[in-house]
């Protein structure tokens, strides 16, 4: 069945029909300057119909539709913009992309750059690409077996652009919630890098010892738990002018090392005129020389008989005591105590399983919380000569 539509016609009783042409717009990159965190573009390329300072967005993005991108809309330059004309007529466009909101830095990546003129049925603009290499990252190199105190390598790397900028690396110790996820971790430490990052790898290198604050030795210990382990981050930041930092994109990289143990902590006798006491700590670095402070009390004493200041040596430690020197008598009780030195720390230790695993009949409550003590020992005397007893002489018959 033919169909009809019913068209009203003007005053004059005709219908007045414009024919425009196509609008189109080709254009291509001209220049880039980086202007970090900014990206300045100029394009050029012809346009067919769009008037002068028709406004075009510009967007930008790294990685694909979905992926965070930049918009900003500019005005088309259409000197020559004849209304009517089919000719092509040259134009061009500059737009500045904001290199953070579409997350380039940090990254060798492509540029995605959509064009969009902001006027009735215009053709479809092909999109543009430009280049950029804005790598930056920093590994950590660990040796197989890392624990407490065992240096690792800090390496940062960066494209050319970035040789000058200022980096920030904050390590953070990650702990886990109720449901056992991994929650914001507290800072432990940071490494700065200013400038110079493209120079030979060995003077932009940095140690950082497990567990420790910054280039220090001290021990930065956020939480008093009984987890068995620490998971370290990293998290990278990038700066132009040193005082505005900017997030890079974290590449997952972490690392795991178990908590110092106390495996062994005696106070032995191995002679009468001898007091040994003996430490042993595992998963500690047996190159890291950790100070501590080893105290030996007699039970029910007010005062420590001896106090002194220790370095673990491959996690072990043997001091000897003489008890006669220190007013103690055989069938003394004795035990000892240990806690970290106040050098050893970069902020004071409130309580021992801050830096230690242990059982916890080796805790000491309150105040005395920062340490951890001994089994108590009973001080044997000299030993008694064997007694003899000689047989009566057989009576002469």
């Amino acid at each position: 069945m033919a169909s009809s539509e019913f068209i009203p016609l003007s005053r004059e009783g005709i219908i007045r029909f414009q024919v425009v042409p196509e609008t189109r717009l080709a254009a291509q990159i001209s220049r880039a300057t980086l202007d970090l965190p900014a990206l300045h573009l100029q394009f050029s390329g012809t346009s067919v119909a769009l008037p002068h300072h028709t406004p075009v967005q510009v967007l930008a993005s790294v990685g694909g539709p979905d992926a965070p991108s930049s918009a900003v809309s500019e005005p088309l330059s259409v000197p020559g913009h004849e209304p009517g004309s089919s000719t092509p007529t040259p134009c061009t466009l500059a737009a500045t992309i904001d290199l953070v909101a579409c997350e380039a830095l940090g990254k060798r990546c492509t540029l995605d750059l959509a064009l969009t003129p902001n006027f009735p049925r215009t053709a479809k603009v092909p999109h543009l690409q430009h280049e950029l290499d804005l790598e930056c990252r920093v590994t950590l190199d660990a040796p197989d077996g890392a624990c407490i105190g065992t240096p690792v390598t800090l390496t940062p790397f960066v494209g050319a652009a970035l040789s000058a900028a200022h980096l920030r690396l904050t390590i953070k110790e990650v702990d886990k919630d109720e449901t056992g996820k991994p929650r914001d971790g507290v800072p432990t430490t940071q490494f700065r890098w200013q400038g110079g990052l493209t120079g030979p790898v060995d003077q932009r290198q940095r140690t950082w010892h497990i567990g420790c604050a910054s280039d220090s030795h001290e021990l930065e210990y956020p939480h008093a738990d009984q987890d068995p382990a620490y998971e370290f981050t990293l998290e990278l930041e990038l700066s132009f002018d040193g005082e505005t930092f900017y997030p890079i994109a974290p590449t997952g990289q972490r690392l795991t090392v178990r908590r110092p143990r106390l495996a062994a902590f005696d106070v032995v006798q191995p002679s009468p005129a001898e007091l040994a006491v003996r430490v042993q700590v595992d998963d500690l670095d047996p190159a890291f020389a950790l100070p501590v402070d080893l105290e030996l009390w007699k039970l029910g004493a007010k005062k420590a008989a001896a106090s002194r200041r220790c370095t673990f040596a491959s996690g072990l430690l043997d001091e000897a005591f003489d008890p006669s020197q220190l007013g103690l008598k055989p069938g003394d009780q004795v035990f000892a105590t240990l806690s970290l030195a106040p050098e050893a720390a970069a902020h004071p230790v409130a309580n021992a399983s801050h830096w230690l695993s242990f059982d916890e009949e080796r805790a000491l409550p309150g105040r005395l919380a920062a340490w951890v003590r001994s089994a108590r020992l009973k001080l044997a005397g000299p030993a008694k000569p064997p007694t003899t007893t000689t047989k009566p002489k057989p009576k002469k018959k």
